[in-house]
């Protein structure tokens, strides 16, 4: 939960997400808005809380904006309708109000909790009382659309974004006192550091830049990203940025003199599909559309190359390590997949190629779009568009076929192994998870989950739970039974993966926005 701490000054919306946090570690809140006309709140633990209700509407309007007070007491939302919502942390509504013509693109509390400030496409930002008394109007003559706003942690000032390539510092009373010009395209963020003293905004010309707040001069420029940038936010000892854009890249950008960029991981030239960490989190491998596999350390350090990850550079899809890091296997869009041994320097001539033998019978007969191992490293489970599952050997003689299932009804998209090593679960494109034995039997199966694609499969530690995905973004935890324990949509479009946290506590996806 370090967000928490990064956020604990001036909480900001984020837009993109639809998520804010606030409040201290031992009683966080973290509350989420999306398009479907909800506002929903987490405790600490992932778990759902509660949906926060608005009162008097006849149709539900979409939320665009969110924020949480730093001490976690209030949630505040804005519509496409310009209306504000305000509730306390027992979910119950304090005020709603009329606050912009227009869709509320950005939403902020100031550091006491007493403030809120707005920014709407109607081309202004307000700052109203708790009470929906507003105090202060922020407004420029060229500005069309303010794309998002956010407060210095000494609640003085206040920072937007607009569509007219400038991002501006006004005060609270609403006098615009610094213009900050540089940018070649609308400014997506703004945001304050944690000292108040620098500003980082983002831009649709794919540029960061920091600025000082007293002079309004630019102090540096980040470049990387391939379009549009979304956001832009300070770690909490004002020393790292992290910023992430339309090319679906995670960069984070160390603030002293070098300017190095520390987790970008570089190489790449085309989508990324699948990345994942070694067991002892030392190393990471990552391909994509290019066909080629890169490992890296923790500091982007670039180890070792793999051209032909897969076989004449077709899309790898996934990938992933045995149990003791020594083996990497990689599948995608052809019928073989293939096992690379990590320190072997060779990286011409896989260790093992999972394609059947010299029987064309027991080799996929489509794409292999997902790779697993099992636990303790014997088994591997392959899933593939032909609408079967074949499970392997990888105990001598290695890459021996064990067993093939049935054939699906629909693509499958996802294979795990739970965690005791003894099963194999599977998704399907037509919203299907199905058990299987390591013979290759089916034992459960739970039909009709998703509607849509399902793009994600993930099995807590423990084994209690199932989670999934699917590419409308909508996330289903079932029990062991396949009872469907929880549902949420993660605002994403594009859904393309999931992972749980080790600990069952959190959910990560990742998707096409």
């Amino acid at each position: 939960m370090g967000e928490l701490e990064e956020r604990k000054k001036g909480v900001t919306s984020d837009g993109a997400k639809g998520i804010s946090i606030g409040g201290n570690q031992q009683s966080p809140l973290i509350a989420s808005a999306g398009g479907d006309g909800g506002v929903k709140v987490w405790n600490k633990d992932g778990k759902f809380v509660r949906d926060l209700e608005v009162t008097g509407q006849k149709e539900k309007k979409p939320f665009m904006s969110i924020a949480v007070s730093a001490d976690g007491q209030r949630v505040a939302a804005g519509q496409s309708n310009g209306m504000i919502h305000l509730w306390a942390r027992s979910g119950k509504l304090l005020k709603s109000w009329s606050a912009h013509g227009q869709e509320v693109t950005g939403v902020a509390f100031s550091g006491d909790g007493q403030k809120i400030t707005t920014a709407s496409e109607d081309g202004l930002a307000r700052v109203w009382t708790l009470t929906g008394n507003k105090t202060a109007e922020l407004k420029s003559p060229n500005v069309k659309k303010v794309m998002g706003v956010s407060f210095s942690g000494d609640g003085k000032w206040i920072a937007t974004a607009s569509d007219d390539r400038v991002a501006r510092i006004w005060t609270v009373a609403g006098q615009e006192v610094k213009r900050l010009e540089g940018h070649e395209g609308l400014v997506t963020v703004a945001n304050f550091s944690p000292d108040g003293q620098t500003v980082a905004t983002a831009s649709d010309d794919g540029t960061v830049k920091l600025w000082d707040v007293k002079t309004g001069q630019k102090l540096q420029d980040f470049r990387g990203h391939r379009g549009v940038v979304w956001t832009a936010s300070f770690s909490q000892d004002g020393q790292r940025l992290v910023s992430t854009g339309r090319d679906g890249e995670i960069r984070l950008w160390n603030l002293g003199t070098n300017n190095s960029k520390v987790t970008v991981l570089p190489g790449f030239t085309d989508d990324v599909n699948a990345i994942v960490f070694s067991p002892d989190g030392k190393t990471i491998v990552g391909a994509g559309n290019e066909g080629i596999m890169r490992q890296w350390d923790r500091d982007g350090k670039e180890l070792k190359v793999w051209k032909e990850a897969i076989f004449q550079k077709k899309n790898v899809q996934d990938l992933a390590f045995s149990s003791d890091g020594k083996l990497v296997l990689a599948s995608g869009l052809t019928s073989i997949a293939r096992v690379w041994k990590v320190d072997e320097q060779n990286t011409e001539e896989p260790f093992i190629k999972l394609k059947g033998g010299e029987d064309t019978e027991k080799a996929h007969r489509g794409d292999i779009l997902s790779i697993a191992v099992s636990p303790d490293g014997k088994v591997i489970a392959t899933g593939s568009s032909d609408k079967t599952i074949r499970i392997w050997k990888m105990t001598p003689p290695y890459g021996e076929l064990v067993a093939v299932t049935p054939e699906q009804k629909g693509v499958v998209s996802r294979v795990v192994f739970a965690s005791d090593g003894q099963k194999i679960i599977s998704a399907d494109w037509d919203g299907t998870v199905t058990i299987w034995n390591l013979d290759g039997k089916q034992t459960q199966q739970f039909k009709n989950i998703h509607p849509a694609q399902i793009r994600g499969l993930a099995v807590t530690r423990d084994g209690g739970r199932i989670v999934t995905a699917d590419k409308m973004g909508d996330i289903k935890i079932l029990d062991a039974s396949g009872k469907i324990l929880k549902g949420f949509k993660s605002y994403q479009s594009g859904l393309n993966e999931l992972a749980v946290s080790p600990d069952g506590q959190f959910i990560a996806t990742a998707g096409m926005d």
